[in-house]
Protein backbone atom coordinates (compact mmCIF):
# COMPACT_ATOMS: atom_id res chain seq x y z
CA UNK A 1 0.00 0.00 0.00
CA UNK A 2 2.57 2.73 -0.43
CA UNK A 3 2.53 3.86 2.84
CA UNK A 4 -0.89 5.15 3.11
CA UNK A 5 -3.63 4.64 5.09
CA UNK A 6 -6.85 3.50 3.90
CA UNK A 7 -10.01 5.21 5.92
CA UNK A 8 -13.06 3.30 5.22
CA UNK A 9 -16.10 5.54 4.03
CA UNK A 10 -18.61 6.39 6.52
CA UNK A 11 -22.31 6.05 5.43
CA UNK A 12 -23.63 9.35 5.06
CA UNK A 13 -26.25 10.86 7.33
CA UNK A 14 -29.86 11.07 5.74
CA UNK A 15 -30.00 14.16 8.21
CA UNK A 16 -28.89 17.97 7.02
CA UNK A 17 -28.94 21.09 9.13
CA UNK A 18 -30.83 22.84 7.08
CA UNK A 19 -28.33 25.76 6.89
CA UNK A 20 -27.85 26.20 3.15
CA UNK A 21 -32.11 27.03 3.02
CA UNK A 22 -31.49 29.69 5.61
CA UNK A 23 -28.68 30.88 3.98
CA UNK A 24 -30.72 30.83 0.89
CA UNK A 25 -33.92 32.42 2.41
CA UNK A 26 -31.28 35.16 3.97
CA UNK A 27 -29.74 36.41 0.78
CA UNK A 28 -33.02 36.42 -0.89
CA UNK A 29 -34.15 38.13 1.71
CA UNK A 30 -31.63 40.81 1.31
CA UNK A 31 -31.85 40.69 -2.76
CA UNK A 32 -35.38 41.23 -2.19
CA UNK A 33 -35.28 43.96 -0.33
CA UNK A 34 -32.15 45.79 -1.78
CA UNK A 35 -35.01 45.55 -5.03
CA UNK A 36 -38.02 47.02 -2.81
CA UNK A 37 -35.64 50.03 -1.81
CA UNK A 38 -34.33 50.27 -5.03
CA UNK A 39 -38.09 50.55 -6.52
CA UNK A 40 -39.41 52.54 -3.70
CA UNK A 41 -36.60 55.45 -4.44
CA UNK A 42 -37.90 55.40 -8.36
CA UNK A 43 -41.50 55.72 -7.06
CA UNK A 44 -40.31 58.70 -5.09
CA UNK A 45 -38.31 60.10 -8.20
CA UNK A 46 -40.76 59.03 -10.59
CA UNK A 47 -44.66 59.54 -10.08
CA UNK A 48 -45.23 57.96 -13.66
CA UNK A 49 -43.24 54.83 -12.62
CA UNK A 50 -45.96 52.21 -11.78
CA UNK A 51 -48.65 53.24 -13.94
CA UNK A 52 -51.79 54.42 -13.34
CA UNK A 53 -53.79 51.06 -13.18
CA UNK A 54 -54.18 50.24 -9.04
CA UNK A 55 -55.01 51.60 -6.39
CA UNK A 56 -51.95 53.97 -5.28
CA UNK A 57 -51.62 55.52 -8.42
CA UNK A 58 -52.75 58.37 -6.88
CA UNK A 59 -50.43 58.69 -4.34
CA UNK A 60 -46.84 57.35 -5.77
CA UNK A 61 -44.91 59.43 -2.99
CA UNK A 62 -46.71 56.99 0.13
CA UNK A 63 -46.23 53.77 -2.76
CA UNK A 64 -42.53 54.97 -2.43
CA UNK A 65 -42.34 55.10 1.10
CA UNK A 66 -44.18 52.19 1.63
CA UNK A 67 -41.69 49.88 -0.87
CA UNK A 68 -38.83 51.66 1.51
CA UNK A 69 -40.32 51.10 4.55
CA UNK A 70 -40.82 47.14 3.42
CA UNK A 71 -37.31 46.48 2.65
CA UNK A 72 -35.63 48.35 5.40
CA UNK A 73 -38.02 45.75 7.57
CA UNK A 74 -36.72 42.69 5.27
CA UNK A 75 -33.33 43.78 5.85
CA UNK A 76 -33.41 43.52 9.20
CA UNK A 77 -35.40 40.40 9.39
CA UNK A 78 -32.49 38.64 7.05
CA UNK A 79 -30.15 39.19 9.88
CA UNK A 80 -32.77 37.65 11.91
CA UNK A 81 -32.99 34.61 9.64
CA UNK A 82 -29.26 34.55 9.25
CA UNK A 83 -28.70 33.36 12.82
CA UNK A 84 -31.45 31.34 13.07
CA UNK A 85 -33.79 33.37 15.67
CA UNK A 86 -37.08 32.22 16.05
CA UNK A 87 -38.63 35.51 15.84
CA UNK A 88 -36.63 35.62 12.57
CA UNK A 89 -38.47 32.80 10.68
CA UNK A 90 -41.81 33.85 11.70
CA UNK A 91 -41.19 37.00 10.77
CA UNK A 92 -39.51 35.84 7.51
CA UNK A 93 -42.61 34.03 6.46
CA UNK A 94 -44.88 37.01 7.34
CA UNK A 95 -42.46 39.12 5.11
CA UNK A 96 -42.73 37.00 2.30
CA UNK A 97 -45.92 36.21 2.20
CA UNK A 98 -46.79 40.38 2.50
CA UNK A 99 -43.90 40.60 -0.85
CA UNK A 100 -45.93 38.14 -2.79
CA UNK A 101 -49.27 40.48 -2.48
CA UNK A 102 -47.19 43.59 -3.26
CA UNK A 103 -45.73 42.04 -6.40
CA UNK A 104 -49.12 41.14 -7.48
CA UNK A 105 -50.25 44.78 -7.76
CA UNK A 106 -47.67 45.92 -9.57
CA UNK A 107 -47.58 42.71 -11.62
CA UNK A 108 -49.61 44.64 -14.45
CA UNK A 109 -46.16 47.17 -14.73
CA UNK A 110 -43.85 44.82 -14.26
CA UNK A 111 -44.93 41.63 -14.78
CA UNK A 112 -41.68 39.75 -15.50
CA UNK A 113 -40.20 41.17 -12.38
CA UNK A 114 -43.27 40.78 -10.34
CA UNK A 115 -43.18 36.57 -11.55
CA UNK A 116 -39.80 36.07 -10.92
CA UNK A 117 -39.99 38.11 -6.95
CA UNK A 118 -43.16 36.26 -6.65
CA UNK A 119 -41.66 32.75 -7.28
CA UNK A 120 -38.47 33.36 -5.01
CA UNK A 121 -40.72 34.62 -1.96
CA UNK A 122 -42.56 31.24 -2.54
CA UNK A 123 -39.12 29.43 -2.31
CA UNK A 124 -38.27 31.66 0.57
CA UNK A 125 -41.07 30.99 2.47
CA UNK A 126 -40.31 26.85 1.80
CA UNK A 127 -36.74 27.75 3.41
CA UNK A 128 -37.90 28.85 6.39
CA UNK A 129 -40.90 26.17 6.93
CA UNK A 130 -38.71 23.33 5.99
CA UNK A 131 -36.55 23.10 9.31
CA UNK A 132 -40.23 22.73 11.26
CA UNK A 133 -41.40 19.91 8.58
CA UNK A 134 -38.69 17.68 8.66
CA UNK A 135 -37.63 18.87 12.72
CA UNK A 136 -34.11 19.78 11.71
Amino acid sequence: MDGLMHVPKGHPSDASTGLGWLIYAALMLSVSATVNIVWGVIALADNYYWGGDFAASGHPELLGWLWIGVGLFELAVAGLVLVKSGLGLILGIFIATANIVMHLSVVDAHPGWALVAMSANVLVIYALVKPWWTGE
